[in-house]
């Protein structure tokens, strides 16, 4: 995966053990292996957007890493909140 990505995955699965959420934590990083050996995971996945409206976006994550994906969404909600009131992003 991308520097990019692995950080914020890492950071992520560190924050969640350090928060009492093992199972969301460092443990997962044998998933990740996993999904991508077996191709359930994409390592150069681009996530899509298949809808927006004015404060709704769905995308599409193409089996990228999730935390990664998550936090682009959370940002982007961010974003579309600042201009509309309300941003939702799924």
């Amino acid at each position: 995966v991308s520097p990019k990505e692995a950080s914020e995955t890492l950071t992520v699965l560190i924050n969640a053990d350090l928060r009492g959420y093992p199972t969301h934590g460092c443990e997962r990083i044998f998933q990740i292996i996993e999904g991508i050996t077996k191709n359930t995971l994409s390592i150069k996945a681009v996530p899509k957007i298949l809808k927006r409206n004015r404060n709704l976006q769905v995308v599409d994550a193409q089996c990228a890493l999730g935390p990664s994906v998550a936090i682009q969404g959370m940002k982007q909600a961010i974003k579309i909140a600042h201009k509309y009131g309300v941003g939702v992003v799924g």
